[in-house]
């Protein structure tokens, strides 16, 4: 926790530090992101083989208090024959849910002799509502992958990933796979802060929150545009912009099934 500029470890008082178990996992990728659409920031966290990735769910006011949500959000039990690398939170179907990706790759396959797979199937949970998940199909892809970037690749409205791969090609997975409508935001900065890095955008009047940010995955920076998928909705739209200096504006009504460029007033 930033203290004024001076850092205090914070991880067990807010929850975060081992799982519901009390076990410290590896932790190799990350997720910051609102998955539960309750205005918070929850945190997704990919972890080594026999390992279940995890789901701490952000329940505290003002300071945040994490919950392991994993078994209840169904994120755990099918992760645990995966070593779980690059992830990312986004809306694959345009629905309003965040769902999560998970590159998997195997690390005990590079020893001389080893058993154990030397490539795994990436996944791709669906986010059914509230924050619960389930596995929408393997990609049929075997790879040892690491980093995984996201991003509108193509400017069409959705988020592709591109995944890293050790000792193998990147690829390049388009999504094709939103039929709802959707709006973008640019959120530009000033003072030289060109993104708005730390920025935090809600659509107005619901809670759910989006960051602006490049971070999070594993060895990966993501496009720091933001979607909101809209499902059905076809009026235009109102979103509220939380400026990394403090400040708030309003914007709207905007358009949807495009990007706006967002500065402040």
């Amino acid at each position: 926790m930033n203290r004024g500029g001076s850092f205090e470890d914070f991880a067990f008082g807010a929850g975060v530090a081992v799982n519901a178990d009390g076990d410290a996992e590896a932790g190799m990728g990350v997720v910051v992101a609102d998955v539960d659409a309750d205005g918070d920031s929850d945190v997704f966290l990919t972890h080594d083989v026999a390992e279940s990735n995890t789901l701490y769910v952000n329940e505290g006011v003002p300071e945040p208090m994490f919950l392991d949500q994993s078994v209840h959000a169904g994120v755990a039990a099918g992760s645990l024959p995966f070593t779980g690398f690059g992830t990312g939170a986004f809306d694959f179907d345009s629905d309003g849910d965040l769902d999560l990706f998970v590159a998997n790759g195997p690390i005990a396959g590079f020893r001389p002799g080893s058993l154990a797979p030397t490539s795994l199937h990436n996944l791709l949970l669906m986010n059914t509502g509230a924050g619960r998940f389930q596995s929408a199909s393997r990609i049929s892809d075997e790879d040892t992958s690491r980093g995984a970037a996201f991003g509108d690749l193509d400017n069409d409205g959705d988020i592709d990933v591109v995944v890293a791969n050790n000792n193998g090609p990147a690829r390049l997975y388009r999504n094709d796979g939103g039929a709802g409508n959707w709006l973008g935001i640019a959120v530009r900065g000033s003072r030289g802060q060109r993104n708005a890095i730390g920025a935090l955008v809600w659509r107005v009047p619901f809670p759910e929150l989006r960051r602006v940010h490049t971070d999070g995955s594993y060895a990966s920076a993501n496009d720091p545009r933001i979607v909101f998928g809209l499902g059905g909705e076809d009026q235009p739209q109102h979103v509220r912009v939380r400026w990394p200096d403090g400040s708030e504006h309003t914007f709207g009504p905007l358009p949807i099934s495009r990007y706006h460029v967002l500065r402040p007033q």
